[in-house]
């Protein structure tokens, strides 16, 4: 805690003046509390807080001081020492948390950046008053969301009562608040306090700096070595020197405060401003990504760290490593350990400034591949790519860290692969070098006597890594990792071992290949030749197994037709029959994926159906349907215009196209668009096939007569959808006496959302509400996603204070929400309800909900500004109200 000594104190002073002076001065704070909170003697000062790796301003702390009219600048020990005997300290951090709430608001109605702001509480807030309920209830009335307020406590404050303390930081964890741990080596128990609670960064205590010796400089790397082994961020106080900064940043302390950055200072509207334009400030989606890449350690790593399924934080030796980001087309490093920059030299590289220019020098082929690597890291999380610096085999080690805003991290390691076994396998790599680099994407060597697989070259974008050198356990592994469902027993088939120098031998080439469907960049399936090739000049029969692409998918798709025929038809001399006369081409689509194929007899009963059907209807196997109509299936609503077509396509051969209707899938009702064809067999009808298409989440351009009436996103019902619910509403209410209520819902914080982390976040947002609304309102009402930012519930049988805590129920629940995966993300709304029955008219009920909604907005705003009303400066610029969808509804930033 930062102590600011008030001005103008006398010096020189007998012993006994100055203790009657404090003494003085402790009864004035006590007697003169109210009145200086009041007045607003009491406020809070800041001081800056820096991201040690971009140097920008990350946040704030929030610092009690007292300009007192009469004393001047109090001593922070004199007033909170006072305030704390006396049990009136909470009357203090109250009236700090209060101004904290409103400078922020004041920011964000300036238009100017915001960045967390953490505060202190004292042990006795946690007794004298719901001091969770205060930060919760303050926090809302001005709409700041919990990631930008962070609670610091000290070692003292968690001592009397361990369990009690624990609760209450548990709450505030599952609220979505930060709790810090303030003076962090300053105590004696700071070490078991770690053990037993749980806090989300370490406030590193100035004495550390203040002794600046290699004693100190080891304890403070220990501390950030143990921290992030806890997965705790750390913040480093009392900074005032370069050497500091350039110390805490070489071993990954994430923040830094001390009046190097700058000294406490009172708030003023526009100092965001001045920082945006001097240091710059930070933004949501820059905090997020350094938070991730923050969690990762380079002072104490293993080999193991950068393999796949391994966390980016560990404990065994030390690696050369570094944390590289790829942005704007061009990696830089930012980050790297002493044994990495020495290990440079080793590989050719004079320097970590030399490595960026290679990397970024797009005539290499390293640049190229490199580039590769981050369009597959991100699906694969893990790669390895084996390089040539000079003369000198290298290999390449990356894990993914995280990716935002088109940043993308990675923790990168290279070395010269000095073991030897690496290096037997890079001598036997040598021969081939050349050749694979042109042509393939991988390359093995199978010992077909020992049953064992070598690894020789691996490119990136294969899961070609495996966790046994056992040619039957790696190649299973391979399988399931790497080939497409469908395609796995053929390629298992292809690699079997007691008959691939047989099969090679007959080819009368010496090699064999085949093509499968890889997973490769960013996830998807690509046809894939894979090659067997004897290695006649080899002891102990060995063959090598190589991978490179084919640009003819349809070569693939023959070859899977022609296996599927020659496994059907083994005994067959001919082989593969190329017309496809015998099914292989059917065989082969209806084991598509996408399309949900269905074929029938004469007598309209199920003869069979592809995977993607029984999926669609939640069946184990075919054995559910087969011999079964759809009558005895139960599965649509109007059977007739099915059946009527059905007997079309069977007896006279007419096709049926695009045929509209309903059916049940698993207990709710879908709209589908059915397609049906005529089997012939010598010339006669012998069955029919059909395929369907969900429309009711797929849009139909041009197809205005179906438009899809469910959200793709929500999976509630769109505009359209509701539109038509709420018409039937109105007409049970006239023919029956049926009254309903809408309750409309909007999202005051999402524009502010989309803004700080991205429109694809905004979607996670949009269907996470769904899902709570769902539970809040349940399955006997209707609920919409009409617009953007804002649902409507319909509901039959409520009384109006049913409906009112419904209401009240939506919006507490939403703000409860304490993150979205993993994000921490406070979601505020607003919800009020109209009743057919007083009003009448569907389009004056959504009326007088954006009416409603808008005198608790204007309201709020009125509190939170003293009475004002909203400028016209503010309705321009959007942050305070904005138009929606053309509606006339204004929401909230």
């Amino acid at each position: 805690m930062d102590v600011v000594r008030a001005p103008g104190r006398a010096v020189g002073n007998s012993h006994a003046l100055g203790i009657a002076h404090d003494n003085d001065l402790r009864t004035y704070v006590i007697t003169h509390i109210n009145e200086a909170i009041d007045n607003g003697w009491v406020r809070p000062y800041y001081q800056p807080v820096v991201r040690t790796l971009s140097g920008k301003l990350c946040g704030f702390e929030a610092l009690a001081r007292w300009e007192d009219p009469v004393h001047g600048l109090l001593d922070p020990c004199v007033f909170i020492g006072a305030l704390e005997e006396t049990r009136l300290i909470h009357l203090l951090d109250c009236s700090i948390i209060r101004q904290v709430c409103q400078q922020y608001r004041a920011c964000v109605d300036n238009g100017e950046p915001t960045v967390p702001v953490s505060f202190n509480l004292s042990r006795l807030d946690f007794d004298l008053c719901d001091i969770f309920s205060i930060v919760e209830s303050t926090a809302h009335e001005f709409g700041v969301p919990r990631r930008m307020l962070n609670i610091e406590i000290t070692e003292t404050v968690l001592g009397t009562d361990p369990a009690y303390m624990a609760d209450m930081m548990r709450k505030f964890h599952e609220a979505g608040y930060q709790v810090w741990m303030d003076d962090f080596g300053s105590g004696y128990s700071t070490l078991n306090a770690l053990k037993d609670f749980d806090f989300d960064e370490l406030k590193i205590d100035m004495e550390f700096l203040n002794r600046f010796g290699e004693k100190s400089k080891t304890i403070l790397a220990s501390v950030v070595d143990m921290a992030k082994k806890l997965g705790i961020q750390t913040l480093a106080e009392g900074v005032e020197t370069e050497e500091h900064q350039v110390y805490l940043r070489r071993i990954g302390c994430e923040k830094m405060q001390g009046y190097l950055f700058g000294k406490p200072q009172p708030f003023s509207v526009g100092d965001m401003h001045k920082f945006a334009d001097t240091i710059g400030v930070e933004t949501t989606a820059e905090r997020l990504y350094f938070n991730d890449i923050g969690a990762v350690n380079t002072l104490s790593m293993s080999e193991r760290n950068l393999t796949p399924g391994n966390p980016t934080h560990g404990y065994v030796t030390s690696m050369p490593l570094a944390i590289t980001e790829f942005a704007d087309g061009a990696f830089r490093v930012i980050d790297s350990n002493r044994v990495f920059r020495e290990g440079l030299a080793n590989v050719g590289i004079s320097s970590v400034e030399e490595a960026e220019r290679l990397i970024n020098d797009t005539s290499r082929p390293l640049a190229r591949q490199s580039r590769q690597l981050v369009e597959t890291i991100e699906v694969e999380k893990y790669a390895r790519l084996d390089f040539v610096a000079g003369d000198i085999a290298c290999v390449m080690r990356a894990k993914h860290i995280t990716t935002r805003n088109g940043k993308t991290a990675l923790l990168v390691s290279i070395d010269d692969t000095i073991e030897q076994s690496e290096r037997k396998r890079h001598e036997r790599m040598d021969d081939l070098l050349a050749v694979m680099y042109t042509i393939y994407e991988h390359v093995d060597v199978i010992h077909v006597d020992k049953g064992y697989i070598e690894p020789v070259f691996g490119n990136i974008g294969l899961h070609t890594h495996y966790e046994s050198p056992d040619y039957a356990k790696a190649t299973q592994q391979f399988a399931e990792a790497t080939i497409y469902p469908s395609d796995r027993k053929r390629f298992l088939d292809y690699m079997r071992l007691d008959s691939i120098l047989e099969r090679i031998e007959d080819s009368g080439e010496n090699f064999i290949t085949g093509f499968f469907r890889l997973r490769h960049h960013g996830g998807e399936y690509t046809w894939k030749m894979i090659g067997l090739i004897r290695l006649a000049d080899r002891p102990n029969n060995q063959v090598m197994l190589v991978i490179r692409s084919t640009h003819w998918s349809f070569d693939g798709l023959l070859q899977a037709t022609f296996d599927e025929h020659y496994a059907a038809n083994p005994s067959d001399p001919k082989g593969p029959d190329l017309s496809l006369s015998d099914g292989s081409l059917w065989r082969a689509l209806a084991r598509d994926d996408n399309v949900m194929l269905f074929w029938k007899d004469r007598e309209r009963r199920f003869v069979g159906a592809n995977q993607a059907f029984l999926d669609y209807y939640g069946f184990e196997s075919a054995s559910e349907i087969i011999g079964k109509t759809d009558e005895d299936m139960g599965w649509h609503i109007d059977p007739m215009p099915f059946m009527q077509s059905e007997q079309r396509v069977l007896n006279e051969g007419e096709s049926a196209k695009d045929l509209v209707g309903q059916c049940i899938v698993r207990g709710e009702v879908r709209n589908i668009i059915a397609n049906k064809r005529p089997v012939y067999r010598n010339g006669r009808i012998v069955g029919l096939v059909g395929y369907f298409t969900d429309i009711s989440e797929e849009q139909h351009a041009g197809n205005e007569g179906n438009l899809p009436l469910r959200d793709n996103l929500t999976g509630l019902l769109n505009y359209t959808g509701l539109e038509a619910a709420t018409w039937q509403f109105v007409d049970a209410y006239k023919r029956q006496g049926i009254d309903f209520a809408m309750i409309s819902i909007s999202i005051e914080s999402f524009k502010t959302i989309n803004a700080e982390f991205g429109y694809s976040f905004g979607d996670k947002v949009l269907k996470r509400v769904a899902d709570e609304l769902v539970s809040i309102a349940g399955h006997q009402r209707v609920l919409g996603h009409v617009h953007s930012d804002r649902f409507v519930v319909l509901a039959q049988g409520d009384s109006d204070e049913t409906l009112q805590g419904l209401c009240d129920e939506i919006e507490r629940q939403l703000m409860n929400i304490p993150d979205i995966d993993g994000t921490p993300c406070t979601v505020y709304a607003l919800a009020s309800f109209a009743r057919f029955s007083a009003i009448g008219d569907i389009d004056e009920m959504k009326r007088y909900n954006r009416d409603r909604r808008s005198e608790r907005r204007n309201a709020r705003y009125a509190e939170m500004h003293g009475g004002q009303a909203k400028s016209s400066r503010s309705q321009e610029r959007g942050e305070i109200a904005l138009p929606d969808d053309g509606s006339g509804e204004e929401r909230s930033a």
